[in-house]
């Protein structure tokens, strides 16, 4: 819910790498591993969609980082795959 908020009607971001407007990683035609990896609980956006996606939403945010340790802890977290 907190990334939907953040997220609001926006369909693009800032790259924080190259500094331009960049769409969201879209899960339903592209593919996550193309765009994103997971360091530990960490996750790091590969392609410019993902690091707008992973800036914007903010990820990798004290409190997800938190919940992503408790769920890969727990064997309830898997990394998507298409």
């Amino acid at each position: 819910m907190p990334c939907n908020r953040r997220k609001g009607s926006d369909i693009s971001s800032i790259d924080p790498i190259t500094g331009k407007t960049t769409p969201f990683f879209n899960p339903r035609i592209q593919d996550w591993s193309s765009h994103f990896s997971l360091n530990g609980v960490e996750i790091i956006g590969l392609a410019p969609e993902g690091r707008a996606t992973v800036h914007l939403l903010q990820l990798n945010a004290d409190e997800r980082l938190l919940e992503r340790e408790e769920l890969i802890a727990a064997g309830h977290y898997t990394v998507p795959v298409r």
